[in-house]
């Protein structure tokens, strides 16, 4: 409600002053809107808020499965997989960074690994990890065949 709709007609400021001396303690803004726009500017700081965090949670990398045929790389306890692609999609190669299994023993096998990527950049700041299209961190490894393809 305006100052105007309030008193009828303009008799200076002084009704205006003392009826928003009063409406500020009660809450109330004379101004179109400016209630609902802090609320809304306060729901929106919310909002951004968790945006930003489920973002954040998003952005972690899932656990996914591979499969391919496991070799060794050209440094010692280095390993990468030649892999699978269905209808020539996906990456053709993928580098181990890390794995929680002992890969050694299935060197030339066909297995199915399960891990988490790594970004490319992170992954080649390592000379020994070998080139690959796709980096992951392993976390489990399965025998699919003891020979490959």
């Amino acid at each position: 409600m305006s100052w105007i709709d309030r008193f009828g007609h303009f008799s200076g400021g002084l009704e205006f002053a003392q009826c928003a001396y009063e409406d500020a303690w009660a809450g109330v803004s004379h101004q179109p809107g400016g209630r609902m726009k802090s609320s809304i500017g306060a729901v929106m700081a919310v909002s951004w808020v968790l945006a930003f965090a489920l973002g954040a949670e998003a952005q972690a990398p899932k656990e996914h499965s591979m499969t391919g045929c496991l070799k060794k790389g050209a440094e010692a306890n280095t390993y990468m997989l030649d892999l699978e692609t269905k209808e020539g999609k996906g990456p053709k190669t993928l580098g181990v960074v890390s794995s929680t299994a002992d890969l050694a023993p299935h060197v030339g096998h066909r297995i199915e690994v399960t891990g988490t990527a790594v970004p490319a950049k992170e992954a080649e700041t390592d000379n020994k990890i070998p080139k690959a299209e796709h980096y992951m961190r392993l976390t489990a490894i399965k025998m699919i065949s003891a020979t490959c393809p």
